[in-house]
C-alpha cells in the first residue's frame, strides 16, 4: 500500500491525466458495448409534444430574451463585419504606400547613381537598345 502511494508521488501529472483518460475511455467502450448488446435495458425516450418547441421560442421572442448561442453568434459576426469593413481601406493604403516607397527609392537612385534607374529598367525589356 505504502509502495503505490510513492510510486503515484513519483509520477508526472501528464501520465496521470493519460492514465485517466485511457480508462475512462476504456471504461465508456465497454458501457456502450454492454448497451448495444443489451437494447432491452436502454429505456425509449419519449418524444415530446408536437409544437413544443416552437411555442417555447415564440414565449422567449415575446420576452425579448436572447438565447446564448444567439449571443455569442452576433458577437462573431460583429467582428466579421469589423474587419470586413477595414479590409478594403487598408488594403488600398498598403498598395499606395508600397507604389509611393518604389516611387521613391526609384528617384532616389536616379539622383543618387545617374541615369542608372533608366538603363536598368531599358536593360530589363529585350525589345529596346540601350542608349549608348
Amino acid at each position: 500500500m505504502e509502495q503505490e502511494k510513492s510510486y503515484e508521488k513519483r509520477r508526472s501529472i501528464l501520465k496521470r491525466i493519460r492514465y485517466y483518460m485511457t480508462s475512462q475511455e476504456k471504461l465508456e467502450a465497454h458501457l456502450l458495448d454492454y448497451m448495444l448488446a443489451h437494447p432491452e435495458l436502454t429505456p425509449e425516450p419519449s418524444a415530446p409534444p408536437a409544437g413544443e418547441f416552437d411555442k417555447i421560442m415564440d414565449r422567449l421572442k415575446k420576452e425579448g430574451s436572447v438565447t446564448v448561442i444567439r449571443k455569442q453568434l452576433q458577437k462573431l459576426y460583429a467582428r466579421y463585419r469589423f474587419v470586413n469593413l477595414l479590409h478594403k481601406p487598408l488594403l488600398l493604403v498598403m498598395i499606395v504606400l508600397v507604389i509611393l516607397g518604389n516611387v521613391f527609392v526609384g528617384t532616389s537612385a536616379g539622383k543618387t547613381y545617374g541615369n542608372i534607374w533608366t538603363t536598368t529598367v531599358l536593360c530589363l525589356l529585350p525589345s529596346v537598345k540601350t542608349p549608348e
